[in-house]
């Protein structure tokens, strides 16, 4: 007959993999969270794995912030709008297709003092190429 045992700390310190066995619980009062002991290492875990509690999942139905990089190695749906802050937004693709009819480019500011368009890399072999509005000289310009 296979047993689950629950290890109980008032701390708030992750339990160390000797402190668990495979497949033993232990949970931390102090943050209200619990340990997984995986793999067999002799007699202890070879590793302690966070599987519940504050910090350890991502919930599902309610508002909450997560920090730290996240991989996604699968497609992303986002039902909503998205919100990216940041100062550099790199899209990774072959072809990006839009399907609003404007673009607006400056968004947000207060003064007419800096040049907009498109920027256009054109590798090692040609200057990059632009096609924009020149503030300079108040006029569209087409240009490398």
């Amino acid at each position: 007959m296979a047993q689950i045992r629950i290890k109980r700390s008032t701390g708030s310190t992750a339990p160390s993999s000797s402190a668990l066995a495979n497949a033993e619980l232990a949970f931390t009062e102090g943050d209200d969270i619990l340990y997984y002991g995986e793999g067999t290492s002799g007699s202890t875990a070879a590793s302690v794995i966070k599987i519940g509690g504050s910090g350890a999942f991502c919930d599902l139905t309610s508002a909450q912030t997560l920090a730290g990089n996240k991989t996604f190695s699968n497609n992303v749906v986002v039902n909503g709008n998205l919100t990216v802050s940041g100062t550099t937004t790199t899209v990774n693709t072959t072809n990006t297709t839009l399907k609003d009819n404007l673009l607006e480019l400056n968004s947000g500011v207060s003064s007419n003092s800096s040049d907009a368009g498109l920027l256009i890399e054109r590798g090692s072999t040609g200057n990059n190429a632009f096609i924009g509005w020149d503030e300079s000289v108040d006029k569209f310009t087409i240009g490398t």
